[in-house]
């Protein structure tokens, strides 16, 4: 596994927050519910004054629910004309098809769709099944990439549902036009209402971790990470280290038969990272896989990892008739903890950025009282 070389000035992320409105409620929300919308000339301030600080790639639009933006293809449209990558994160629920036709049209790359056991929302029962949460989000998938848009699937991991781990995962990569999973692990608030700061666990708290979703997904799945990120003042890998993790998984789906690769990173996919970074000036953080691009990555892994002959099997596999090719990009959020001093730390550098007070600031501490 590789860390990823990215710094505070490199980290390639940025989150736009549109508006504090939303249509549904979510049990792990932590953030404060309000009236009213940002207006378009403070947002294209906010992403410039941002630009200064990092060399930023993608920029996810979020909220509240950032569907309820009267402006959001105008805000997209504006992202684009900046050459940044765009993503909405949104539960999907006002995703109408007019909507999506529009955003398209304005450039929009991917919806990431948060949608999972924790919510309260009209089109899901009061206590959906596996099965009825799966059916809406290939739903909403297929609904999205027919308008030419990246899939992506947000969810939140909470512990007793923690065994529903390897289900989504399979769905991802099965799932034909769900390229991307970001997973956070639940944060307990210190009261019901969002407006209250959130207890910061600590490690000795009952919680889901990334350490055990590395195990998880090793012993059902075979699936090992890509790359990771630290907790602030570490800088090694370790357990204590799984702050942010990064799978890469190609897989090929065929009429009757379905295969993933089981790729390791190497000194080799290192190497390319750097070499995108120095090329493009910045490192990319959202990429649409293509089957070409995806086919030359396995063969460099293949060669950097001493594992030939099994990328050259899967390469087989690619040119079948009928083969369809993919890429899964599945990352797990382990979130801000307290240490046993007091102090609330994140992962170093934070992928998920916002702006408060003029500087980049992780966006699960920009609204919260105790921010460091």
């Amino acid at each position: 596994m590789i860390q990823l070389p990215w710094t505070s000035k490199t980290s390639p992320h940025f989150v736009l927050e549109v508006n504090r409105q939303c249509n549904i409620s979510c049990r792990g929300c932590y953030k404060a519910q309000g009236e009213g919308t940002r207006s378009l000339d403070d947002l294209a301030k906010e992403i410039d004054v941002a630009l200064t600080h990092a060399k930023i790639h993608t920029v996810t639009l979020a909220g509240g629910e950032p569907t309820l933006h009267p402006k959001l293809c105008e805000i997209v449209r504006l992202l684009h004309d900046r050459r940044l990558k765009t993503a909405i994160s949104t539960n999907g629920v006002a995703l109408s098809t007019e909507l999506l036709g529009d955003l398209s049209d304005a450039g929009l790359d991917v919806v990431m769709l948060h949608l999972d056991e924790g919510q309260t929302r009209p089109d899901l029962s009061t206590e959906p099944s596996v099965e009825e949460i799966h059916a809406l989000r290939r739903r909403l998938a297929e609904r999205i990439a027919s308008f030419g848009i990246d899939v992506g699937l947000s969810v939140t991991i909470y512990p007793e549902y923690s065994d529903r781990v390897k289900e989504f995962v399979e769905f991802v990569l099965r799932t034909k036009h769900v390229n991307l999973l970001y997973a956070t692990h639940h944060l307990e608030r210190d009261g019901p209402d969002t407006s209250v700061a959130f207890r910061f666990q600590t490690d000795n708290d009952r919680r889901t971790t990334n350490a055990q979703i590395a195990q998880t997904l090793r012993e059902s799945l075979g699936l090992e990470p890509f790359a990771f990120l630290p907790r602030q003042g570490e800088d090694s890998y370790d357990c204590r280290s799984l702050s942010y993790l990064s799978y890469y998984v190609p897989v090929v789906q065929e009429t009757n038969r379905f295969q993933v690769l089981r790729m390791k990173s190497s000194w080799m996919d290192s190497l390319l990272i750097r070499l995108v970074g120095l090329l493009s000036g910045r490192f990319p953080f959202y990429v649409q896989p293509r089957t070409g691009m995806i086919r030359t990555h396995v063969l460099l892994n293949g060669l950097g990892s001493r594992r030939l002959a099994t990328a050259l099997r899967f390469l087989t596999a690619t040119v079948r008739r009928g083969a369809t090719v993919g890429a899964k990009r599945l990352v797990f959020d382990n979130g801000p903890v307290r240490t046993a001093d007091g102090r609330v730390i994140c992962t170093e550098p934070c992928p998920n950025r916002t702006l408060a007070d003029g500087k980049l600031v992780p966006v699960c501490m920009s609204d919260m009282e105790n921010r460091v």
